[in-house]
């Protein structure tokens, strides 16, 4: 089974404090295991950047990351993509305002007996604004 979660509209964000993305979320049952893929377009101005991360329910374990450019990454390395848990936000490079750039990232996820939404989230890394543009997805496919 798959699931394809799209924006239909941009989603601006002008806070630092992640938040809910409407639109690209899914409900995950107990005890299953799902993988996605996730193409993000995003606006932002190089100083703040922005930064994704997930809500998940209780004793949800996910294995995830980017798989873009490792020279996006905001973690003062430019030659790897690094692994990521649910609890972990991805900071990433922006490309400037007025500049779409494209942020891809996969992932597993690993649901304990506790059915939920894996909901993703997003924020500028720093005082501005960024813009998880329209037409962005996340595709995820059922394991077991």
């Amino acid at each position: 089974m798959c699931i394809r979660d799209s924006l239909t509209s941009d989603a601006v964000s002008s806070t630092t404090t992640l938040a809910d993305v409407s639109g690209m979320s899914f409900s995950i049952g107990a005890s299953e295991v799902w993988a996605f893929s996730a193409f993000l377009i995003v606006d932002a101005d190089t100083a703040p950047d922005y930064k994704v991360g997930w809500t998940y329910p209780a004793g949800c374990t996910m294995s995830w990351g980017p798989t873009g450019d490792p020279a996006h990454n905001l973690t003062g390395s430019s030659t790897w993509n690094y692994a990521l848990t649910q609890a972990d936000a991805a900071p990433r490079a922006a490309a400037g305002v007025g500049n779409d750039f494209i942020d891809t990232y996969e992932g597993t996820i690993v649901n304990s007996t506790t059915s939920g939404t894996i909901q993703l989230q997003f924020a500028p890394n720093s005082v501005g604004s960024a813009t998880l543009k329209a037409n962005s997805h996340i595709i995820f496919t059922k394991v077991s």
